[in-house]
Formats: C-alpha cells, structure tokens, sequence
C-alpha cells in the first residue's frame, strides 16, 4: 500500500506485472517486471512501497529487488545468490521500515532478515 495515497500494488507473476490499484481497488496502472517469465508459484514475488513512492519488487528466481520510480520507471536493482551479507539466497518478503529507511528482505535460504538503505 503506498503510505502517501493508499494505492495498493500487486505482485501479479502470472501476468509479470506489477498492477497498481486505487484505493477503491480500481485498476490505474501497471508496471512490467523482467525475470518475473519464470516464476514458479512456490517462488512469489513481493512488492513493498517506500515512503517516497518507489516501489521495492523481489525476484526469487534471480535473487534480485527491482527498484521502480512512482511512474513504473526502473530505478535500480540488486543483489545476487550467495550467503554474504550484501548476497540474496531466496527473498520471501519485502517490508518498508519507514523510521530507519530501509527496506528489510526476508532471505528463507540463509535463515535471516537483510536490511537495506531506501534509494533517494
């Protein structure tokens, strides 16, 4: 849910989109998300959307979080398999920490939640 609006986004991997809906669960947008062609329904992706609007989107199949502008523009992305700290293994959750700006990324193959700095 973005914190400045109350747009809901979904994680749609079937359709590798993100689907941006408003409040009232209207459809207003949607977001193209590479890697997301390969995802198996026990592999699903996340969203998470930072106090400035970017929206946070994990790509379990290629140990990735897409970083996208408000308006869908890709921003950055990062991470890779591994177990080193700045390193992925399976990212099954996203959530936004608004007080430190960060987001946390909950890595089930190395049993740990990772924190990030929000980009700018």
């Amino acid at each position: 849910v973005d914190p400045r609006d109350g747009s809901v986004f979904v994680a749609d991997a079937w359709n590798r989109r993100i689907q941006k809906l408003a409040p009232d669960l209207s459809f207003v947008a949607e977001y193209a998300v590479p890697g997301w062609e390969s995802q198996e329904i026990f592999h699903k992706p996340y969203v998470a959307v930072a106090p400035n609007g970017d929206i946070y989107a994990s790509d379990p199949q290629m140990y990735r979080i897409y970083v996208y502008a408000a308006d869908g523009a890709l921003k950055a992305a990062f991470g890779n398999y591994g177990a080193d700290m700045t390193q992925i293994g399976l990212p099954t959750g996203l959530a936004i920490d608004a007080t430190s700006n960060s987001i946390l990324v909950a890595d089930a193959d190395n049993n740990r939640v990772m924190v990030f700095p929000l980009l700018p």
